[in-house]
């Protein structure tokens, strides 16, 4: 940029000139500086550039020299921003400067600005006007500067917002910090707080005391400390969970307390719920009549009912917390393990619930193969978190059943692949027959015939006609055949059956004919065999038909009567028996009771109504636990001889065999027998059965108790629900109708619960008062979030009026975690909010009447501090000139003692306190007046040792008083001058002391000197002087203590009263 040169002086003179006048340290200053330093004449030509100013503008010092330094790095709008600077402070001439950095944005050679803050001088060298910029780039300050006030304003967003109380504490334990939650949970206003104790303020002293010791284990420990404490607040009782944190210096030293005051009163009661659900689940798992148990979100077995603990879990101790992962391994191989936690796994992140195929494994604990059917669903703990449930059925002795007739299916194929079976083609046309290749093998056949006739040769002479006519017909219809004929001669006769289908073609002419001969001889033998098989597989799957039929009847009746009848008639079916019958234990008298029965006459039922524990076969089964089988009852012991046997013998019953009826967790529910008209010993096949039944008999009858009870627990709800004196209701999130409403709502709000019935939840929101409509919604909202809320607002009654009420809501989600019923607890506490206002109105009341009386003593108070004062101030006026020594003495005497009244009540001014004084805030202005007064030698010194000790008014008077008079008398006659100049040579200090202290529930008070002592035989309890006798008449009716003198070394007073 070319300039013109100012004043005819070149740029070359000018520069040299100003270096020239320079030190010689300035070049190196201004190259080592860390800011920019411009230096520029008075046509704004640039003389001077450094390094820092090429690297925050980008242009070289080449660059810059000779430049115009405005139009080089300032923009328009900044440009003004310099000139006034420098007119408004009225820089020129040499040592002028701008008083303060003046911040300006600046341009760099790319064009880009950025804010700087700029240092102008200007200095007159050589009769040249030079201006020296010192330019220092700001950017990363406003940038700081801009993050701390945007972290302070949310700080500050952030704790006038917080849901909980934040305090701050300083070494004192005073509040230097507190956000305007607590005026809300104090009722007293913020400022209070601040630079007091909490004890100061006027929070309860417990509590107080409380706070404290803990703040001063963080002062004395540098770690948190945390405190739960209930507090009575203008909403109620609350519980709160305070946490004191340190604060540190840099050094690392405690400066101050953070305090975090959270209130969980709502979580208590969540807490209290959970645990109340938890116990309700877990009286459902336990009473439940098939295995269940529940895994918790870390999988860990939660819960897990009786049965499943003493049969599937029977050999893993402990089970509650235990890993699930572990006792899956213990009780299945690894592999069967894994699979099952698989399972479980996916149904606790998905929550699809599982269905087991069949399971049948090996055992890993006991080495013998089980089969179950179980389900998994997830569920929501009481805790709220997700969780999977098992439901589980035992069903080993149904598979083994099954197995048996899947075998039994086996044997059957295995006979037939035995029959020696071989496949066979016929071509009619050219009567060629031919065989597979086991044909030789199986039948003794050649595997081909020349033609048929060959073939009809080797049939038996009776057979062959008949054969080769179905043979015929077959060809000549397209269709098919069996045979069954002997074949062979003389003694190697056997019995072949053939089937044969013929193979037509489209204009249905016969082809061929294809099929197969077996040889039946073997079949022919074991025909009656499998005959009697089958049936027996009939039977069995006949009677694992009846076991499963129970289980859905009874799913489906829900009445046991018709079931156990059933269950008599499997017993019957399954054993082949004449007769039979269910007894179940009476829970009263624990007799058998027979509650079902077939074929028995009444007299016979009579007989048995009620059998003993021995008695009988039934009997014998129940005081054993164990199947009782008498295959005949004329021999056996347990009838020979005995009334039973006669009766049997009537009812033509000759054996019986009762089993018990056990639950799955060990329990006795009753015995079932099977009665035989002849001598009979059931086989292993029927016991096997009857146990399969006995197990389905125990199940369903331990079911109906456990849904007996279940019913009679729901009808005692009920009950408790009917006569609540609260509204309890639930409503259908889904219809928005009411579920059920219990009667309270006709006292409380004047609707019957059929009329609150068939309002829907839209109509019910209409009669919130207007004003409570916002609050109401946003608990409705905080519903959602925690699942449970109480809410307190007014409701219009049917006659119009509003009430306050209580309504305690909680929110029931299904398995996915829908919304499924809002369940409520309404509570009328109208009474309660009145009581509310009129106790806030007294309160009121007695507040501002406490006011007027404080301020009415505290003008009493001072009106008789100026009434003394005026008193001392007559006494102090000049007498007559013949006042006499004593005369004086007396004055002087009597102006303490007014002096020692006054002082209380000016204490009590000041204090604002009216009845009690600070007994250190009175005695040491007190014990400078009396010294004062009398102007001892300086050698003479006090100590007053009192520290936290209060006194009512009178006690506080008469100590001033007794004080008084006792430091005035040490004054007086304690140190006379040859004393106190051999005490001063001595080395030893003329001291008088007053200690006033709490010992034990009791006050001290000791008035002290170490001076000549009393005269030898003076006794100060009975001195007729005024001063003691003042002294013992206050002790004794004024502060009624107990007096005590001691005059070893100087004199010692002590006084002892109670608190």
């Amino acid at each position: 940029m070319d300039l013109p040169v100012n004043q005819g002086q070149s740029l070359e003179d000018t520069l040299g000139m100003f270096f020239s006048e320079a030190e010689a340290g300035y070049k190196v200053l201004v190259e080592t500086a860390t800011d920019a330093i411009v230096v520029f004449d008075s046509a704004d030509r640039v003389i001077v550039w450094n390094r820092a100013a090429e690297t925050m503008f980008g242009y070289s010092e080449a660059e810059a020299i000779g430049s115009n330094f405005t139009q080089l790095a300032v923009p328009d709008e900044s440009a003004g921003v310099i000139k006034n600077n420098f007119v408004s402070h009225g820089i020129s001439g040499s040592g002028s400067t701008v008083p303060k950095p003046v911040k300006i944005t600046v341009r760099r050679k790319d064009g880009s600005t950025f804010p700087a803050e700029l240092t102008l001088s200007r200095q007159m060298i050589g009769g040249t006007e030079i201006s020296t910029c010192i330019i220092r780039d700001i950017t990363d300050r406003n940038r700081a500067e801009e993050i701390l006030r945007e972290s302070d304003a949310r700080f500050r967003s952030l704790a006038e917002n917080a849901p909980s109380v934040l305090q701050r504490f300083d070494r004192q334990l005073r509040v230097v910090y507190l956000n305007p939650l607590a005026e809300k949970i104090t009722g007293i206003p913020t400022e209070a707080f601040i630079g007091k104790t909490n004890l100061e303020v006027g929070m309860p002293e417990e509590l107080c005391r409380l706070w404290e010791k803990a703040q001063n284990e963080v002062f004395e420990t540098g770690q948190n400390r945390d405190v739960e404490f209930d507090i009575t607040t203008p909403a109620g009782k609350r519980t709160f969970f305070l946490r004191f944190a340190p604060e540190r210096e840099a050094d690392g030293s405690v400066s101050s307390i953070l305090g975090i005051s959270t209130d969980i009163t709502e979580r208590k009661l969540a807490e209290t719920q959970v645990r109340e659900n938890y116990k309700t689940l877990s009286e459902l798992i336990e009473g439940a009549p098939f295995g269940i148990y529940v895994i918790d979100p870390q999988f860990r077995i939660a819960m897990m009912n009786t049965g499943s603990q003493n049969n599937a879990f029977r050999n893993v101790r402990p089970l509650i917390g235990r890993n699930f992962s572990e006792v899956m391994h213990t009780l299945w191989p690894d592999e069967v393990a894994e699979e099952i936690l698989g399972h479980f796994r996916h149904t606790l992140e998905t929550g699809e619930p599982y269905y087991s195929p069949h399971f049948t494994n090996p055992r890993h604990d006991i080495g013998i193969i089980e089969s179950y059917e179980w389900e998994l669903h997830r569920m929501t703990l009481p805790d709220g978190q997700f969780g999977v449930i098992c439901y589980y059925f035992d069903s080993t002795e149904l598979r083994n059943a099954e197995e048996a007739v899947r075998k039994s299916g086996e044997r059957l194929r295995l006979a037939l692949d035995a029959a020696r079976m071989t496949a066979w083609e016929y071509d009619p046309a050219t009567l060629k027959v031919t065989f597979s290749e086991n044909a030789e093998s199986v039948l003794g056949l050649p595997s081909r015939f020349k033609n048929s006739d060959e073939g009809y040769m080797r049939i038996h002479p009776d057979d062959v006609e008949r054969h080769r006519g179905l043979v015929d017909e077959a060809i000549a219809t397209g269709g098919s055949y069996v045979s069954t004929y002997r074949h062979g001669r003389g003694e190697e006769v056997i019995w072949l059956e053939e089937h044969g289908r013929a193979m037509v073609d489209p204009a249905g002419r016969t082809r061929r004919l294809v099929g197969v001969v077996q040889n039946i001889t073997g079949h022919k033998q074991a025909e009656e065999a499998l005959r009697e098989s089958k049936e027996q597989m009939q039977a069995d799957l006949d009677a694992m038909t009846r076991l499963r039929k129970l289980g859905t009847l009874f799913a489906h009746e829900g009445n046991l009567e018709p079931i156990l009848t059933e269950i008599v008639d499997a017993a019957i079916a399954i054993s082949g028996s004449d007769f039979g019958n269910i007894q179940l234990i009476d829970p009263i008298s624990g007799d058998l009771k027979i509650v079902a029965h077939r074929g028995f006459p009444d007299w016979w039922l009579d007989f048995w109504s009620g059998v003993t524990k021995g008695q009988g076969s039934c009997g014998t089964a129940l005081m054993h636990g164990k199947r009782t089988i008498i295959e005949d009852v004329e021999r056996d012991p347990i009838f020979v001889g005995t009334p039973a046997l006669e009766i049997q013998m009537r009812a033509g019953v000759r054996a019986v065999q009762s089993t018990p009826l056990v639950s799955r967790s060990g329990k006795p529910l009753g015995i079932f027998s099977t009665h035989f008209k002849a001598p009979h010993r059931p086989d292993d096949r029927e016991l096997r059965l009857l146990d399969l039944l006995a197990r389905q008999a125990a199940d369903i009858i331990e079911r109906a108790h456990a849904e007996r009870a279940l019913m009679e627990s729901e009808e005692r709800f009920r009950s408790v629900l009917d006569n609540s004196q609260d509204v309890i209701y639930r409503l259908n999130l889904q219809t928005g109708c009411f579920e059920y409403v219990s009667p309270a709502s006709k006292a409380i709000m004047g609707f019957s619960p059929d009329e609150f019935m068939v309002l829907d939840s839209e109509s019910a929101s209409a009669m919130i008062h207007p004003e409570d409509v916002d609050s109401t919604k946003a608990a409705l909202e905080n519903l959602e979030v925690h699942g449970q809320v109480e809410a307190e607002y007014r409701q219009r009654s049917k006659t119009g009026e509003y009430r306050w009420i209580s309504n305690h809501l909680t929110l029931v989600r299904d398995a996915s975690g829908q919304p499924l019923y809002r369940d409520g607890n309404i509570r009328d506490i109208t009474k309660r909010r009145e009581a509310e206002e009129e106790l806030k109105r007294r309160h009121d009341e007695l507040k501002h009447s406490l006011a007027e009386k404080e301020a009415l003593l505290s003008e009493i108070h001072h009106r008789v501090k100026n009434n003394l004062a005026a008193f001392i101030s007559l006494l102090s006026l000049e007498g007559a000139t013949q006042e006499t020594p004593a005369g004086l003495a007396l004055k002087k005497d009597l102006q303490n003692r007014a002096r020692s009244m006054a002082l209380i009540h000016e204490t009590l001014y000041r204090t604002q306190r009216f009845s009690e004084i600070e007994m250190d805030m009175y005695l040491t202005p007190l014990i400078d007046q009396v010294v004062n007064s009398y102007s001892p030698p300086q050698y003479i010194r006090t100590l007053i040792e009192v520290k936290g000790v209060v006194l009512d008014l009178n006690r506080a008077t008469t100590a001033g008083l007794i004080i008084n008079e006792l430091v005035t008398n040490s004054l007086k006659h304690a140190f006379p001058k040859d004393a106190l100049a051999r005490q001063v040579d001595n080395g030893e200090p003329c001291t008088i002391v007053i200690r006033l202290v709490k010992e034990d529930g009791s006050y001290v008070l000791t008035v002290n000197d170490n001076g000549i002592g009393m005269p030898a035989g003076f006794d100060p309890l009975t001195a007729k002087t005024l001063g003691l006798k003042l002294v013992n008449f206050l002790a004794k009716h004024q502060m009624r203590a107990k007096v005590e003198v001691n005059s070893t070394k100087g004199t010692e007073f002590i006084f002892r009263f109670k608190d």
